[in-house]
């Protein structure tokens, strides 16, 4: 075996080691958030083999992905938390492949041992990075890292096809890996953009080159780009707990520049990190100095590309994978699980920016190979390796944070106290301990906070009729079902509050309301029955 590929096994199994180890602690987190919509509550995965499988018309792949975990282990979260563990470790080593194999078009005088280094030190970097949490134990963020990770496999796959004689079993990955991708999340949607700009940049071919050199991949990614949208269209995608708020384009798109800058600080400095920003939208008056920074960053990465200069393409792929949230208007304005895949042009141009300030700094710009015992090799790897351990240990302990709902949730309110979703997820993990008293406090303070949230109005009410308060919890369902008129849970409580106040003709009204939204719901069935046997009963004795 030849040394070469000696130091490549031994790194991938170090990134693979000190990655894992970083993850340890993940893999009893409970599901929160959005995973109680889409993974507990989700009739669509409980049979691997049947089509509802890929219920989830839009993200297929994701859904096909939870119908796996779901045969292995039900809903014991470990299975679920491996599976989004092997995703990153993945997408870790592709980064590592896509940055060595580019050195083949732009290695200057670097040696070959020095540009496997460079990548893996981008590869554990970026895997080890504590920005990279959310979309790894969140675990219905594998959307996400998914996507990602097949979006990597599409640019790796067409350079191993460029770099090939014939290119076209490395092309039909490609096309697989972007059909794959699209079948994830829509984001994919940019990747044939990454492709062509990439090709610019490294290989000096224009877009119409580009088709001409590569019919068979860039065929394949226009039909993926037409599924992707044909799905899309569909409008069955994955649920969440937010409510639609009503802002501007505008105001969405100026205040995306404050939250690029954010991003960017904690690409930096990642402290701080919540798991829901709430962040409010802003006006121009208030963030124009972030509109213009990042209108200047744009303008310069599209300078360097023009230029085909590979910083260039660096920071217009960091653009252009935020795109499709940056200026598609959302229902949240920051998550930290979009920075993901964006990370990684980040984590190679701050590499590579330091390997260059070194060269400006010694002035020698041709740099001769480091020999492996040399001084100046042993201090850069003791360097990179306390960078890396830093990051590992800031990554381990933020992973703590997810260990429980209460836990994760008083960490958003910490850092976030007016979070009405902090308030909202911390009264459930309470109420789910028995401390029903303070739950409620939690969860009124959420409705005081956003009254448009169906879910907490809805929970709100639930909890008051556990504590014996029927009466009260019944103008909560009501604004529940007022806002989200087809909330089964909604239509279904309010039936059962109404029961226990003896409006039993009304509460069976609401019971069919909630079957006719969700056939399968087996508490309502069992509600209907009930009232309609205690009904019967009622009308009985007054003959």
């Amino acid at each position: 075996m030849s040394k070469q590929r000696r130091n490549l096994i031994g790194g991938v199994v170090l990134l693979l080691v000190a990655v894992t180890l970083a993850y340890s602690n993940t893999f009893s987190g409970p599901f929160i958030f959005d995973d109680t919509i889409n993974i507990v509550e989700n009739s669509s995965i409980r049979n691997l083999w049947s089509p509802e499988a890929a219920g989830i018309v839009s993200r297929p792949v994701v859904n096909f992905s939870l119908a796996v975990n779901y045969a292995i282990s039900g809903l014991e979260v470990w299975s679920y938390h491996l599976f989004n563990l092997l995703v990153h470790l993945l997408a870790a080593v592709t980064l590592l492949g896509i940055v060595g194999r580019t050195f083949r078009y732009r290695g200057g005088d670097i040696s070959a041992e020095d540009a496997f280094l460079f990548s893996l030190v981008c590869a554990f970097l970026w895997a080890l990075h504590p920005l990279q949490t959310q979309a790894v134990t969140y675990v219905i963020q594998r959307c996400e890292s998914l996507m990602a990770l097949f979006c990597m496999l599409t640019l790796y796959c067409a350079l191993r096809g460029w770099q090939a004689n014939p290119p076209g079993p490395w092309h039909l990955l490609a096309v697989l890996a972007f059909l794959l991708a699209a079948g994830s999340k829509e984001a994919a949607v940019v990747a044939p953009l990454l492709l062509f700009s990439y090709e610019w940049v490294f290989r000096g071919y224009r877009p119409f080159q580009a088709v001409r050199q590569s019919p068979l991949l860039y065929a394949g990614l226009a039909l993926g780009a037409v599924m992707m949208v044909a799905l899309a269209g569909m409008g069955n995608t994955l649920l969440s707990a937010t409510e639609e708020t009503p802002i501007s384009a505008f105001a969405y798109w100026i205040t995306q520049c404050e939250v690029i800058l954010h991003y960017l600080r904690l690409t930096l400095w990642p402290s701080g990190l919540t798991i829901d920003y709430a962040w409010p939208a802003a006006t121009l008056r208030e963030v124009w100095p972030a509109v213009a920074a990042v209108l200047m960053l744009l303008g310069l990465s599209c300078w360097a590309v023009a230029r085909r200069r590979p910083a260039g393409f660096l920071g217009l792929s960091f653009f252009l994978l935020l795109a499709p949230t940056s200026l598609i208007p959302l229902p949240d304005l920051a998550f930290e699980h979009r920075m993901y895949l964006p990370l990684a042009p980040l984590i190679v141009l701050l590499v590579g920016a330091v390997v260059q300030g070194y060269r400006w700094g010694t002035g020698r710009l041709h740099l001769p190979p480091m020999p492996s015992g040399s001084p100046a090799r042993r201090a850069s790897l003791a360097l990179i390796a306390c960078l890396a351990l830093g990051l590992g240990f800031l990554t381990f302990e933020r992973n703590g944070d997810y260990r429980s709902e209460k836990t994760i949730w008083a960490d958003t309110l910490q850092k976030r106290p007016a979070n009405f979703r902090g308030h909202h997820g911390l009264g459930l993990a309470l109420s789910r301990e028995g401390r029903r008293e303070e739950a409620l406090g939690s969860l009124l303070r959420a409705v005081e906070l956003n009254p448009r949230n169906a879910y907490a109005q809805n929970d709100a009410g639930y909890l008051l009729v556990l504590l014996q308060r029927p009466e009260e919890a019944i103008p909560f369902f009501r604004e529940s079902i007022r806002i989200k008129p087809r909330l089964a849970k909604a239509h279904n409580n309010l039936g059962a509050a109404l029961a226990q106040t003896n409006r039993l003709e009304e509460a069976i009204a609401h019971f069919v309301l909630s079957l006719q939204i969700k056939p399968d719901y087996a508490s309502a069935r069992d509600n209907l029955r009930r009232a309609s046997a205690a009904l019967e009963q009622r009308a009985g004795s007054r003959r």
